[in-house]
């Protein structure tokens, strides 16, 4: 089941969760001792993962992200037809790092967010990860902080 706001020229659509709803605060007290902090330039970002959820594969989607000091990789692959990798400079503080998720709800929150970097905060390879608008918003109306939590993909 769903339900739809709708005014002017916006729309939000909120889908029912099946099953029990998580403790949020848990998850923020989870994302809170994120400790490697990853800058990238939003609209950068948002092209590159445009060309490779064309290439990512299966119910997963999964998308492979390592980050260094300076740089982070981005890495998709479908059987039969090829591989997809993307790399860009990145502002990094903390160790280097390497993480999955699935790209289409990484897309998600990227094409959501209108300021002019996005920041990634993460632990580890298993643990939720904070995704944040940083920098300049586009919109010329006032600027709304919001927060987004993505679970990793847990690959072998």
């Amino acid at each position: 089941a769903a339900v739809m706001f709708a005014w002017d020229d916006k729309r939000i659509v909120a889908l029912v969760m099946q099953g029990d709803y998580p403790d949020l605060s848990a998850v923020r007290e989870m994302v809170e001792k994120n400790d490697k902090i990853a800058v990238f330039n939003r609209p950068t970002l948002l092209q590159s993962l445009q060309r490779l959820a064309i290439l990512s594969e299966g119910k997963n989607k999964i998308l492979h992200i390592s980050l260094a000091s300076e740089r982070a990789s981005f890495k998709v692959q479908r059987s039969g037809i090829g591989k997809g990798q993307e790399s860009h400079s990145i502002v990094m503080s903390g160790e280097a790092a390497s993480i999955h998720f699935n790209i289409k709800n990484l897309l998600d929150i990227v094409s959501t967010i209108e300021s002019d970097d996005i920041c990634l905060k993460l632990l580890d390879s298993q643990s939720p990860c904070l995704v944040e608008g940083y920098g300049t918003y586009e919109s010329s109306t006032i600027p709304v902080k919001v927060e987004h939590i993505i679970a990793p993909l847990l690959v072998e």
